[in-house]
Formats: structure tokens, sequence, C-alpha cells
């Protein structure tokens, strides 16, 4: 829903990890009623667009696209209490902040990058991704991708740079990717041949198994 909502308003998808984040960890430090999700939500989601962009939804934008009869002293009372609840602390590490680490530290392609962010907007909205962390999954990401480009050395450079301890879930992560990368690339087939995003997928092929981006 969150998701949704952030694609009508057109702002970066950096705000709704940032939301999901501050959500994730007042819900674990809060106990609140069936009834009050969605003002939650909205105001984490608002408060992230204050900490990311210049400008935030107002009162008004917030009920016409929510359907909801939010008050403004609704919103406040409830940015305050958000606002304690995480300490004060606002930046907080997300898949994308990973990712965006990854691929500017290392020679990466502008089609690996837009092949990258497609995918992990794909993955961080399914429930099967929650028990991976962000660190993990922006490796399991860049690897993917950068094989399936045919890059298999840098793909086995990145996941032994990620100095993950727990290869079985890494494995599991990669695996999981390549499936989603799959999906994708066989989704194609509905564009135009002459589709921007036809051009960007070209030689790229998922059709590996998740072993050949590991050094044995």
């Amino acid at each position: 829903w969150l998701f949704r909502l952030n694609t009508e308003w057109m702002y970066p998808s950096d705000v709704t990890y940032s939301a999901i984040t501050y959500f994730n960890i007042y819900l674990s430090t809060t106990e609140i009623q069936k009834s009050e999700l969605k003002l939650v939500i909205v105001t984490c989601f608002r408060i992230a667009a204050k900490v990311e962009l210049v400008k935030y939804p107002n009162i008004e934008q917030l009920n016409k696209t929510t359907g909801e009869n939010f008050t403004t002293e609704m919103l406040n009372a409830a940015e305050i209490k958000i606002i304690v609840a995480l300490s004060f602390k606002l930046s907080y590490p997300t898949v994308k902040a990973f990712m965006k680490k990854l691929l500017y530290g290392t020679e990466i392609s502008q089609r690996v990058y837009y092949i990258s962010n497609i995918i992990v907007e794909k993955v961080t909205i399914k429930s099967e991704f929650l028990k991976y962390y962000p660190s993990l999954i922006s490796a399991a990401v860049v690897s993917t991708v950068l094989a399936g480009t045919g890059d298999f050395n840098g793909a086995k450079k990145v996941i032994l740079e990620s100095q993950c301890t727990d290869i079985p879930l890494m494995y599991e992560c990669v695996s999981k990717m390549i499936d989603v990368g799959k999906k994708l690339t066989a989704a194609l087939s509905h564009f135009n041949d002459n589709a921007p995003i036809i051009k960007m997928f070209e030689n790229t092929s998922f059709e590996f198994d998740a072993s050949s981006v590991f050094v044995i």
C-alpha cells in the first residue's frame, strides 16, 4: 500500500525505504491499535519525505490520496510519538543505501545500476525477503546482475567484499534473485522491441546457478 502511495506522489523510492524502516522500528517498540496503522505509516512516510526531500505532502494531499480525514493535530501528535520512539535518529541504512555504496565503490556500468535498481524495487516489497539483512540483499542483487551481464568475476568480488558471515543464507538469497531476474526478463516479451528497457536488458541472461558467483 505504501509503495502504491509513493507511486502516486512520484517521490524517490528512498523515501519509501526510510518510511518502512521507521515503521518497523516503531512497531517493535510501541503497541498500537489496528485502527491506527494508516495514521502511523502515513506519518512515517511524511517524516521520511521531510528528511529525504525539500518538500513533503501536506494534509490535503494526504487525505485526498489515502481517503482518510486526518487532522493537523493528529499528524503532529503521531509525528512526535514516532520521532521519540526512534530516539530522534532519522538516518538508517536501507537496501538502497547499501546498494549505492556497492555501486559507487566499483566500476559499475549504468546498465548494471539500472537493472539492480529495478530488481531491488521488485524484491523489497516481497515478504519472503524480510528475513535478509539490507546489506545482504544489496550484495546479492548487485552480484546477480553482474553475473547476468556476463561479469562473473565482478559478481564474485562483490560477494567476497560483502564480508557475509552466513554463506548459506547469501546463497539462498542469490538463488531467489536469479529467479526474480528470470521472471523479469520473461516479462519483457510484452514490450516493444524499441522500448528503452529492452535495450537496457540486451545480452542479459539469468540462466546460471547461484554457485557460479561464489569463490569455491
